[in-house]
């Protein structure tokens, strides 16, 4: 291959999968280079990150005193959930306060997440949480659910979805 200035060669509007591209390492040190098929695989995201959504299923002020849904959105983009988290602004005196997370009607835990008498978030909970499916899809239909009042005390509940999102 002979050296040309890049504005000299010819465009190549269809690169076949098996064609290389040149690139020259970040850092300095050794030049590579990248087949097309490479750039173009979309099963190979593109970035990661962490992401952290939190939703108040109730106002600050009332006793929350029933169970059932207390709040249903749509997922704004698909996410790997990695951990999740309830907490409360005011404590029931007793009874456990306990919270499932749904997406399309099917828990995403297999243990929920609990928080235990004059206690203000999951976090120190006797048992915690358990993911059993952490993949949630892009618009998906998520609805939060309080299974327990504990005795129908606490207030101010929020409820935090962490994990990663991917950019393809």
């Amino acid at each position: 291959m002979a050296d040309s200035e890049l504005s000299a060669l010819t465009e190549d509007t269809a690169p076949a999968a098996d064609d290389w591209f040149y690139k020259v390492d970040n850092a300095g040190t050794v030049d590579r280079k990248t087949a097309y098929s490479d750039l173009l695989a979309p099963s190979t995201p593109k970035a990661t990150f962490p992401v952290a959504y939190s939703v108040a299923i109730s106002d600050q002020t009332t006793a929350i005193a029933t169970t059932g849904t207390k709040l249903s959105f749509r997922m704004p983009f698909a996410m790997t959930l990695t951990d999740v988290r309830c907490g409360l602004k005011s404590a029931c005196a007793t009874g456990t306060f306990t919270v499932d997370i749904n997406e399309a009607t099917v828990s995403v835990l297999s243990v929920k997440l609990t928080i235990d008498a004059t206690e203000l978030t999951s976090e120190t909970a006797v048992t915690g949480p358990t993911i059993s499916d952490s993949a949630l899809a892009d618009d998906a239909i998520i609805t939060i659910d309080v299974d327990n009042v504990g005795d129908g005390t606490a207030t101010g509940a929020i409820v935090t979805l962490i994990g990663t999102r991917v950019i393809a």
